[in-house]
């Protein structure tokens, strides 16, 4: 979702001094939204590339956890954690490779996830699943 701020400063005398210092405050209260949000999303991608993990990786899992979520959410009223969903995820992936066969004609690419990283690493996975979530 993009958020537009559009800012328009009364230069008109009656009470313009309130007026200015509600356009400071709010200006700069967005500032630091906007700002922290870009934190949030550079520490995720951080930690995609220090455990070399594929960001499409993880967006790809997390829609998953979110079609989940929305389903259910509107099924139930509630839905469990993240965490707790991966464990699950995890175990399914898991026993889906232990049953696959040899991918059709010696073809390596699974279209499944990109490089699987979630069975590899789950603990690394997780931790940017749940930085991913954050972000949002």
């Amino acid at each position: 979702m993009t958020l537009f701020l559009i800012c328009v400063r009364n230069t008109g005398r009656s009470g313009s001094l309130r007026r200015n210092r509600w356009f400071r405050v709010s200006c700069r209260l967005f500032r630091a939204r906007i700002g922290v949000k870009q934190e949030m999303q550079d520490s995720w991608l951080e930690l995609c590339q220090t455990s070399g993990i594929d960001p499409q990786e993880v967006r790809l899992i997390y829609e998953r956890y979110d079609a989940y979520r929305g389903f259910t959410e509107k099924k139930t009223g509630s839905a469990i954690s993240v965490e707790q969903w991966f464990r699950f995820y995890y175990r399914e992936k898991n026993s889906e490779g232990l049953q696959a066969g040899a991918p059709v004609e010696g073809c390596s690419a699974d279209g499944d996830a990109v490089n699987d990283a979630c069975l590899n690493r789950p603990g690394d996975f997780l931790k940017v699943l749940k930085a991913f979530e954050q972000s949002l």
